[in-house]
């Protein structure tokens, strides 16, 4: 996720702060991104308070810290859960943020974060934003509140990033797996691995022809 960050911010990243329950167990790779601290540590509590954008990826089932942790013009990104009945923001939070998803039906149906907000009355269902009417600018984001982005995964975001690495300087590779199976790897123009997705590719290509003319 930092990496991708990276690669799509027009100014380096400031700073970047991982947090985890076991710093000694941490992935190589985060300590050579950023700086690496304890969920509970006191560094937490101020990368936290700090951050300007905060993005939960995590296999929690409970809230991963309290409202009054995130700062009033933080960008809060969760990706992590995507169970009815599990969440990693409380109902606190996104009381106080303006909520974005991908589409309101998909998010009152899978997020946990916003179903578990709604049916304790601190959501409006109403107040959902989705994400097509950010980027139309359709619908405008207050600047004086936190940004909430709970995202669940829908397979267009699949064939945006594709376009996207097309447009590009960054590439892509295509690894066939097996029949019916394949890997598409992507890379920055550094030539680091930004994402990876297996894709089942079906026996009747008519489609894909037709995509490929386009």
């Amino acid at each position: 996720h930092v990496q991708t960050l990276a690669a799509i911010t027009p100014e380096p990243l400031a700073s970047v702060t991982f947090l985890v329950r076991q710093p000694n167990r941490a992935a190589p790779d985060a300590a050579a991104l950023g700086d690496v601290a304890g969920t509970d540590s006191p560094h937490a509590r101020t990368a936290l308070r700090g951050a300007h954008v905060i993005v939960c990826a995590t296999t929690a089932r409970t809230p991963l810290f309290p409202s009054d942790a995130i700062g009033q013009n933080s960008v809060v990104i969760a990706v992590g859960s995507h169970e009815p009945e599990a969440r990693e923001l409380d109902s606190a939070l996104l009381a106080r943020s303006t909520v974005i998803v991908e589409d309101s039906a998909t998010a009152l149906r899978e997020a946990g974060d916003v179903i578990l907000a709604c049916n304790e009355g601190a959501l409006d269902r109403g107040s959902l934003i989705g994400m097509s009417e950010v980027i139309a600018g359709g619908a405008q984001v207050p600047a004086d509140r936190a940004v909430v982005f709970k995202s669940v995964g829908m397979s267009w975001q699949d064939l945006v990033i594709a376009n996207a690495v097309v447009r590009s300087a960054q590439r892509a590779y295509i690894i066939g797996a097996a029949v019916g199976q394949t890997n598409i790897i992507f890379f920055d123009s550094a030539g680091q691995q930004i994402a990876a997705y297996d894709i089942p590719v079906p026996r009747d290509l008519t489609g894909v022809r037709a995509a490929l003319k386009h």
